[in-house]
């Protein structure tokens, strides 16, 4: 029987071998960091949800979250943002995206769950644009 690759993973630092908590941890910020960089991506094409989703689509439209201006504008990007998680960081499954319009910025609120030594977990992080 063959382990998967993540669940063999340790992380080697100056002080030997971390404990499996620490191994987590840098799993989730790993997840995290890819999430944020999908996110801080731009390309030039316009926003559409007829635009596939695809490494030439890779991130958002420039000034995204400019145009958060109706419930309607809200959910279309929420959606946009899961498909390209699901495509992109499929680590993070179901993922959940809520996009929340603030006085001078956007809040995007990012939930779902990963599989880590075959328990599920559930994890929720947070960016501001």
């Amino acid at each position: 029987m063959s382990i998967p690759l993540f669940d063999k993973l340790y992380a080697i630092g100056d002080q030997g071998v971390k404990p499996i908590s620490n191994t987590l941890n840098i799993y989730l910020e790993s997840i995290e960091k890819e999430v944020n960089r999908l996110l801080e991506t731009r390309h030039a094409k316009k926003f559409d949800d007829s635009n596939p989703t695809n490494i030439i689509n890779y991130g958002l439209p420039e000034n995204i979250w400019t145009k958060v201006r109706t419930e309607f504008d809200r959910i279309k990007i929420q959606n946009r943002v899961v498909k390209l998680i699901e495509y992109f960081e499929p680590r993070l499954i179901s993922p959940n995206v809520i996009v929340k319009k603030e006085k001078k910025s956007v809040l995007i609120t990012i939930s779902g769950s990963i599989i880590f030594l075959g328990q599920r977990e559930a994890i929720e992080f947070y960016t501001r644009y």
